[in-house]
């Protein structure tokens, strides 16, 4: 992992948000009647090894995979690329599509940084594209993902902007009105609500402190 990931596990009061998050999910499989053993706790660990931008690590004599970082979702995220299968773990760094077909640009700690990322993946021209949750992508499958994640993050920042104005920005009014775009009405499986609230808050932050900067945001095609 990173080294910020590292120092995020020696944070206290970061190490409590993920054992809550990890209960709360918990207990949203057992409410759905799915038996598993896991208790939702979370015991923190100790990293014996930092992964840098660039690094490529062998794991067969004709395999390899190339660590990415890609800040943004949080500020300690990375991808992984297996160069020889084109194959790419992209965590939410290109976002993420709910099984209710929406594509949530995950731009939890910086939008700029997040839609950069997202370009930079993007442009490798993975043929297997591998988000953190819910679905696997193959082939034209891959190319089409690619390409929504980059329209849905613009969508985002475009629908929290006009909601900040007409709002007047009322942050309570525009969380409620993404909220039932996003999340309400589906019945399927998703994210414990308080962890999706959280979530949300941080994304509309994200944007709107990011205003007025897409200027210096290379786009698909350009040399990153």
């Amino acid at each position: 992992v990173c080294r910020r990931f590292a120092d995020i596990l020696n944070n206290p009061k970061a190490v409590e948000l993920i054992d809550q998050l990890n209960r709360a999910a918990s207990q949203l499989v057992t409410d759905m009647e799915i038996d598993h053993p896991y208790d939702g706790g979370f015991e923190t660990f100790t990293v014996d090894r930092h992964i840098h931008d660039g690094e490529t690590i062998q794991l067969a004599p004709n395999l390899h995979i190339r660590a990415i970082e890609t800040p943004g979702h949080t500020r300690d995220c990375i991808s992984y690329y297996i160069e020889e299968k084109k194959i790419l773990l992209s965590s939410e760094a290109l976002g993420q599509e709910h099984p209710n077909g929406v594509v949530v640009t995950d731009c939890l700690s910086d939008y700029i940084a997040y839609r950069t990322s997202l370009f930079r993946l993007a442009n490798l021209g993975a043929e297997v594209i591998c988000p953190g949750h819910f679905f696997v992508y193959t082939g034209e499958d891959a190319i089409r993902y690619s390409n929504r994640a980059v329209a849905a993050c613009r969508q985002f920042r475009t629908l929290v902007e006009t909601l900040h104005r007409e709002e007047n920005a009322d942050r309570r009014k525009i969380i409620q009105r993404i909220k039932a775009i996003e999340y309400d009405g589906y019945a399927g499986p998703r994210q414990p609500e308080v962890a999706y609230l959280l979530n949300l808050e941080a994304r509309i932050n994200a944007v709107l402190h990011g205003r007025g900067q897409d200027s210096q945001i290379q786009q698909p095609g350009e040399q990153l």
